[in-house]
Order: structure tokens, then sequence, then C-alpha cells
């Protein structure tokens, strides 16, 4: 009997023991994937920093260049405009870059919280579109706005402003011909923008910045509606480039300070719960379909 006993007791005390290295064998794997998220995170950071750095010194660069040259006493006057406008832009792309700095600082921090209230989808589209199209004239690009009227929905209006605006800048800023189109539309409890573009394209290779970032800027929004479409029986409509499809292999290029302006994009779409397509291609431009719920 107290031999049974005693075995009993070892094979308890044995079992408690693969039990307890079983946990911390569990715990030591979710540490170690939470300190390669952090690792991968800070990395990512950093590139981003050296971006920013490396575009805000060209254009300082620029500043300067064009500063030394106006301080020549013997500029004829033609020059001297010229020069100046060059100083203009210079200086207007360096406060670009610092606002869109602060506002990814802000992002990248938390501090920014979404504010639901109902508003007219399809009016801010319109009125965006109208606001731009001098920007569009001025570079002889077509600026089209296409979709319903009116488009009642639930959001932040200000921050989808700050999103479709983000989109629609860079769209008109890279497009050397043709012009750039706008939409908006309704599905089902969703509602979507889309900004498609004449340009060259982006660069959409296999690890190209851009499909990386746009993958991780809706993964959780896709798992959300994949969730959420699973519960009714659906299946979910969000989109992101196919691995391999043809937009992918398409040569293109990613302009200087994309970086940061994706960062924004991505953080937005995190903040309002939307999900992130893209496809591109030199033949056809960039296509950005930003799909957001109608109701919150």
């Amino acid at each position: 009997m107290i031999t049974l006993v005693n075995d009993a007791i070892s094979e308890s005390a044995a079992q408690f023991e693969r039990m307890q290295q079983a946990e911390a064998a569990g715990r030591l794997s979710d540490l170690e994937g939470a300190l390669a998220s952090i690792n991968e995170i800070e990395r990512r950071r950093a590139v981003l920093i050296h971006e920013a750095v490396h575009d805000l010194n060209g254009n300082v660069l620029g500043v300067s260049l064009a500063a030394k040259v106006l301080a020549a006493p013997d500029i004829a006057a033609s020059d001297r405009a010229g020069f100046a406008k060059l100083l203009e832009k210079g200086v207007m792309s360096v406060f670009s870059m610092l606002i869109d700095l602060k506002e990814l600082a802000r992002l990248e921090a938390g501090r920014e919280t979404r504010q639901i209230i109902e508003f007219d989808a399809a009016a801010m589209v319109i009125e965006l579109g109208n606001a731009n199209r001098p920007v569009a004239a001025e570079r002889n690009l077509f600026l089209e706005v296409t979709g319903p009227s009116n488009l009642s929905v639930y959001g932040d209006p200000s921050k989808v402003r700050r999103l479709l605006q983000n989109l629609l800048l860079n769209a008109l800023k890279y497009t050397v011909q043709g012009g750039v189109i706008m939409s908006v539309g309704m599905e089902k409890d969703n509602w979507w923008f889309m900004v498609r573009d004449t340009g060259p394209g982006i660069l959409a290779g296999p690890g190209a910045p851009m499909v990386i970032g746009l993958t991780e800027a809706t993964a959780s929004a896709r798992e959300s509606d994949e969730k959420a479409a699973s519960t009714i029986g659906e299946v979910s409509h969000v989109l992101v480039p196919a691995a391999g499809g043809p937009s992918e292999m398409r040569p293109g290029y990613q302009q200087p300070g994309e970086g940061i302006g994706l960062s924004i994009v991505k953080r937005l779409c995190e903040l309002l719960d939307a999900s992130l397509e893209m496809a591109s291609s030199t033949e056809r431009g960039t296509t950005f379909r930003v799909v957001l719920p109608r109701y919150y």
C-alpha cells in the first residue's frame, strides 16, 4: 500500500513538473514572439526615420542652394525670379514634411481618437474634388469624381477627409500625364472610396515596402471583417494585393517620402477600422480603395 502511495505521489509530482515545464515553454515562446515583434517595429521605425531624414536633407539642400544663388549680387532679374520660386517650393516641401511627421507622431503615440457622427461621404468626396481641381489643372491633369450625389454614413469625417486628401494629393503629385478619378459607393454594411491615377505605378514586387505596408495596414481590419462575416455565413470581401499576382510583378517605383505618407494612411485606417486595397501597374497606374464600416 505504501509503495502504491509513493508511486502515485511520484507520478503526480512528475506530471506537475511536466505541466510546469510546458507552461514555462509556452510563456517563453510568447515572450520571444513579443520581443521579435518589438524588434521588427523598431527596425521599421528606424527605416522610416532614415527616409525622413534623407528627404528633409535633400529639400533643405535645395533651399540652401537657392538662397545662396539669390544672395549673389550679379544675378539677373529673370534668374532671380526663377530661384525665388524654387526657394518657395523648397520651403513649402519642408513645411509639408514637418506637418506629416507631426501627424504621424500623434498617431504613433495614440493621441488621436475617433469621433463618430453621421455625415455625407459623397458630398465630402465631391467637395474635395472641386477644391483640388486647380491643383490638377496646374499640372495639366484631369480630376473626375464619380458616384452618388449623397451617401449618409457614420464615422469620423475629419479623419476620413485626411485619409482621402492624403491619397488624392499623392496621386496628383506623382501623375505626369492623364489624371485622377475619385469615386465613392456602398456595398452591404460597408462604404468605400477609391482614388485611381494614370501615373507610372508603384514598386510592387515581392517584398516591396508598399506591399508589405499595405498587408500590415489591413491585417487587423481584415481579421475583424472575416470574423464578422463568418458569424453570418458570408465570405469576407476585404482585399489586399494577391501574392504573385500580375500587378505585383510589374515594374514601377516608389517615390521618396512615400514611407511617411503610407505610415499615416496605415494608422488612419487602423483608427477607423478601415481596410485598404491597392493595385498598381505601369500600364494602368495605381488604384487605392479604402473600405470602411457604414455604422460603428
